[in-house]
């Protein structure tokens, strides 16, 4: 798959849209990330916000802080769980409909904290395969300075950064790697 194509299919996949029903017509991916439960790392709990798709920016800086660049991706991920336990602290205090099922909450809810570390890694950047801060932020279509964020809502502001390549064929995502 060209990268280009890769970049377009990682786009796709995080694209947003108001919810559908089964008699509706469906208007984009929302809700894809329901496997988190109500933890997003960036995206807001449905009873908080009115909806679970758009970018929360204090989330968003909260990542962007707790990122460390420049070092090997499986130290990069393990710094996050500092991170991905004041979102889930969070999300229990604040929301009184909290979502937290067996199967999303203990195997996969990782995921989505560990996917954009392993994901959207720019592999040109740092060959070590490292997350760095500014490709996470094309990504979820933010622009700006640090403390002063703004994010542009809808499905496609979101871009590959310039020169953002893809993992190398050796280095795939597993699912044994994700579990180890």
């Amino acid at each position: 798959m060209e990268t280009s194509h890769l970049c377009l299919a990682i786009l796709a996949l995080s694209a947003s849209g108001k919810r559908s029903t089964l008699a509706g017509a469906p208007s984009g991916l929302s809700g894809s990330h329901n496997y988190e439960a109500d933890t997003s790392p960036i995206r807001g709990d449905l009873y908080l916000y009115g909806n679970d798709y758009e970018v929360q920016v204090p989330q968003f800086q909260q990542y962007y802080d707790a990122l460390i660049e420049y070092i090997d991706p499986d130290t990069q991920y393990a710094n996050l769980i500092d991170f991905r336990t004041a979102r889930s602290n969070d999300s229990v205090t604040r929301n009184p409909y909290f979502f937290y099922t067996p199967l999303p909450g203990v195997p996969v809810l990782p995921a989505g904290f560990s996917f954009p570390v392993r994901m959207i890694a720019n592999y040109t950047e740092f060959p070590e395969r490292s997350l760095s801060k500014r490709p996470l932020m094309s990504f979820f279509s933010i622009a700006g300075k640090s403390r002063k964020f703004s994010y542009t809502p809808g499905p496609w502001p979101r871009t590959c950064p310039r020169y953002w390549y893809k993992r190398v064929i050796d280095d795939g995502y597993t699912i044994p790697s994700f579990l180890l």
